[in-house]
């Protein structure tokens, strides 16, 4: 399992990590955190994961590396969460994470939600729990998709650049 993404709050990495312990009781997996942000938010994410059996911190690696994590995982989970001046349009990782075949648990505030639930991901809603975020993950990594149907459901040609195509016909 893989967060991939800015250690900022609104990303949801902290609610992932007060999830953690019902996830890791439950589900029995290994969690990778990809990501960078602040000098406290890193620290504070090193000092949690320092004495937690299961959990790897890559702060800031290399793309290269980025994609081993993501082709070495089978859920990602980026559940963020709205602020007052915010939202997440789709979330990068997201799209990163279904290219490479991920069950996906994000929260309902990603601009792909709908689509996400209509494809069997998990999708929690933008009040959620910590608890409601791990029975999330613990569905997740205990039944994941199988890759090749989150494969086979994405769209056979990347949107922008058939909207740019069709924007730019002659």
């Amino acid at each position: 399992m893989i967060f991939l993404g800015s250690f900022e709050e609104r990303k949801g990495l902290q609610d992932l990590l007060r999830a953690w312990p019902a996830v890791a009781a439950q589900a029995g997996t290994e969690l990778v955190i990809v990501g960078k942000g602040s000098r406290a938010q890193e620290a504070f994410v090193r000092t949690w994961a320092e004495h937690r059996r299961g959990v790897t911190v890559r702060f800031d690696p290399p793309r290269s590396d980025i994609r081993a994590e993501l082709e070495a995982a089978s859920v990602l989970v980026l559940a963020s969460r709205r602020t007052a001046t915010w939202r997440e349009q789709i979330g990068l990782p997201i799209l990163e994470g279904l290219s490479y075949g991920c069950t996906i648990v994000s929260s309902d505030e990603t601009g792909i939600a709908q689509w996400l639930s209509a494809h069997g991901h998990r999708v929690v809603g933008s009040r959620y729990s910590p608890s409601e975020l791990a029975l999330a993950i613990v569905s997740a990594v205990t039944n994941p998709l199988p890759p090749m149907d989150v494969l086979e459901s994405l769209p056979k040609a990347d949107q922008r650049t058939a909207a740019d195509s069709w924007l730019l016909r002659s």
